[in-house]
């Protein structure tokens, strides 16, 4: 009987790694130009929103989206600043930032719900009522994470860190929220222009109602984790 071979390029490069050359190739347009997501982190829309989040890929990779608004771009502007640092760490030196990062432990992407090619309503919307300034982290296609608090305390390119690997670490243990989950955010989660102590004061209720943490805290507060924290 033949040895079973596992290659390590099991999750290879395809079109639907790059948000920008799957909505191309989904419009029929030309996709001869590829990935150039070499500055922001790449901007997803409804058109392919659906079929970028059940593409093949490792499934421990947690994609990490930023839910921001060109209606109101102040609003998200911090939320903006720390995805595009991060991204640009990460990416550094990269010619095809989607393709070369298939292996990444996560994804950072950007996700406007006002963009010109949008559903009304945008689909995160509808199906889970997502606001401006959140954000989402899914693994598989299936959601680990939504809010505005991070880490249990404030916004901040350190707290993202830590959360992406709390849901790495959900991740592993089959943690999701359920399928169906609505987030009810609008009224009770402080705003990123809001005060530290308000934010703060909020953790304690957040946490429990719009993270898949509250089946068990397992989080390991040391940092030697599979996540890239440079």
């Amino acid at each position: 009987m033949a040895k079973e071979v596992h290659s390590p390029t099991r999750w290879a490069a395809s079109p639907s790694d790059c948000p920008l050359v799957l909505r191309k190739l989904l419009r029929r347009q030309d996709i001869r130009a590829g990935c150039r997501c070499m500055v922001k982190a790449p901007l997803v829309s409804d058109v392919e929103l659906e079929r970028f989040l059940s593409a093949p890929r490792d499934p421990s990779q947690v994609l990490v989206f930023g839910i921001v608004s060109s209606q109101s771009p102040g609003r998200t502007a911090q939320l903006q600043w720390v995805l595009d640092t991060l991204y640009n760490h990460k990416q550094q030196g990269r010619a095809s930032p989607c393709i070369q990062c298939r292996h990444d432990p996560y994804r950072l992407l950007r996700y406007d719900l006002h963009g010109p090619l949008q559903k009304s309503p945008a689909l995160l919307v509808k199906r889970f009522a997502v606001v401006q300034d959140m954000i989402l982290m899914f693994a598989g296609g299936r959601l680990l994470f939504g809010g505005r608090v991070l880490n249990g305390y404030g916004f901040s390119k350190q707290n993202l860190l830590k959360q992406i690997f709390r849901a790495r670490q959900d991740c592993k243990m089959g943690y999701f929220l359920p399928d169906n989950y609505k987030f009810s955010v609008s009224a009770i989660i402080p705003s990123l222009e809001d005060s530290e102590p308000a934010k703060k004061a909020a953790a304690g209720d957040l946490e429990g109602s719009v993270s898949s943490l509250a089946l068990g805290d397992r989080v390991d507060e040391e940092m030697a984790s599979p996540v890239d924290v440079k």
